[in-house]
Order: C-alpha cells, then sequence, then structure tokens
C-alpha cells in the first residue's frame, strides 16, 4: 500500500526484511534453549525433587521432555513460515509459490516421484532430526551433571567434544566414499536402486 521509490521507504523496507530475518533466528534458537533449560531445571536443580518424586519413569520424563520441545519446535518453525508469507503478501508472496509449486511439478514428474511420500518424508525427517538434537542436548546436559563443578560447563565442552568427533567421522566417511566409489560397489548399488525403484 505504502511502496514509493523514496530513500526513506528504501530503509524501512530492508531494515524490516533485516529484522524478520533476525527474529526468524531468535525464534529458532531460543525455542531450543527454553527446551534444553526445561529439561535441566526440570530434572537437575532444586525442582528435580518434586519431578522426580512422581510416579513415572526416567524413560518417560525423557520422551515427555522431547515430546514438548520438539512440539514447540515445530510451532516456532510454522510461525517463522507465517511471518515469511505476511511479510510478503502481493505478488512477491504469488511468485513464491509459483516457483515453489513449479520446481516440486518438474521433480515429481522428471524423476517419477509420488508427492505424497516426499512430502510425508520430508516431514518426518524434519521431526527426527528434531528428535536427535534434543536428545543429544540432554545426554550431554545429563553427562555434564557428573562434573563436581561448573557442570553447564562442563556439558556445553561434552557438546563441543562430541560435534567434533562426529565432524571427523563424517569428514572421514564422505572422503572414503568419494575416492573409492567405484571400487566399493557404489556406483552399481546407484544404477540399481534407479532401475528399481522401492516405490
Amino acid at each position: 500500500i505504502f511502496e514509493s521509490e523514496t530513500d526513506a521507504y528504501q530503509i524501512m523496507f530492508y531494515s524490516s526484511i533485516f529484522a524478520l530475518c533476525v527474529g526468524a533466528v531468535v525464534c529458532m534458537v531460543l525455542t531450543i534453549v527454553f527446551g534444553v533449560r526445561r529439561f535441566y531445571q526440570n530434572m537437575f536443580t532444586h525442582e528435580g525433587y518434586l519431578t522426580l518424586t512422581l510416579p513415572v519413569t526416567s524413560n518417560q520424563h525423557i520422551f515427555v521432555k522431547t515430546s514438548v520441545a520438539v512440539l514447540s519446535q515445530i510451532v516456532s518453525l510454522l510461525m517463522i513460515i507465517i511471518a515469511g508469507c505476511c511479510a510478503s503478501l502481493g505478488d512477491v508472496c504469488i511468485e513464491i509459490f509459483k516457483v515453489v509449486g513449479y520446481y516440486l511439478k518438474r521433480l515429481f514428474l522428471n524423476y517419477d516421484v509420488h508427492a505424497g511420500l516426499f512430502i510425508g518424508e520430508f516431514i518426518l525427517t524434519l521431526i527426527i532430526s528434531f528428535i536427535t538434537m534434543y536428545m543429544v542436548f540432554y545426554a550431554c546436559v545429563a553427562l555434564g551433571q557428573r562434573a563436581k563443578k561448573n557442570r553447564i560447563g562442563a556439558a556445553i565442552g561434552i557438546y563441543f567434544i562430541y560435534y567434533l568427533i562426529v565432524q571427523t567421522i563424517s569428514t572421514i566417511f564422505t572422503i572414503i566414499v568419494t575416492v573409492f566409489y567405484e571400487q566399493l560397489g557404489l556406483d552399481k548399488l546407484v544404477e540399481y536402486l534407479l532401475k528399481h525403484p522401492i516405490f
């Protein structure tokens, strides 16, 4: 409605876009921080005395904490998508949906991909990645409690050590697969899977 070519409008427009992007990142990060913080407070601080007196097992505690954290993460992601749609209402939003629809249609037609299975697999992968992320954070927090001093610092240190080990292993694995792609017979496996799709 208020679109114009003035410098003031351009400054406000780009400032708003920047603020929206920063807000989206902050929203996702704070959701993770609050999810891990609630786990720590409910299980390992003075609240833990009350939490651990409940007639439920440790597995049930972790399951509930993870479920709530993952649900919060999904809601945050949906809110970011809705905010992005609201910010780009009008021609831009319509063009974005057209481009996404066009490329998804080409993907489904050219590679004979089933649309429902593709979308379902994407959602399932997203949920599993959220669950895995929170479980790793919870494990690091729990292991950090073994330290005698500065338990939160120990948990952060354990997470960085875990991250370093995982990145090293994945890098070595990627190098091996890339260098010995044909020797491992992966080219024949990929060719077979392309000729004999599961679905």
